[in-house]
């Protein structure tokens, strides 16, 4: 009876443990991130999502023209940026992150609109 046992438990555990992988949440999963554009402010919905695929949905709230721009570190490269955007316009910026620092800041006016972010 125990040597029938032993297939049944191991087929068991192997399935749980593949369940709990699949329902896992991925590090490279796609990321969303609300980006709120002020008249010398920057807002975000979360100040660090997981590393990979990041979609950021960019809305300018204030009445002159604001953009999105985000870059490695304080100084880097900039990776992804949006189109100038006037009062109340929405842009969508999708980017691949790797675990790090980033700035968020507006090209317009970056040395009042900036603020950090991280992919962990």
């Amino acid at each position: 009876m125990r040597r029938r046992l032993l297939p049944a438990a191991l087929a068991t555990i192997v399935l749980a443990v593949g369940a709990w992988v699949a329902l896992a949440p991925s590090a490279t999963a796609a990321s969303s991130v609300t980006i709120g554009l002020r008249s010398s402010a920057i807002s975000k919905s979360v100040s660090s999502v997981p590393h990979g695929t990041v979609t950021f949905h960019i809305t300018n709230n204030a009445t002159i023209a604001h953009n999105f721009r985000i870059r490695v570190g304080t100084t880097g490269k900039v990776l992804a940026k949006s189109m100038n955007l006037g009062a109340h316009r929405t842009a969508t910026v999708t980017v691949k992150l790797s675990a790090r620092s980033y700035t968020i800041f507006c090209g317009l006016h970056p040395t009042l609109m900036h603020t950090s972010f991280r992919a962990t």
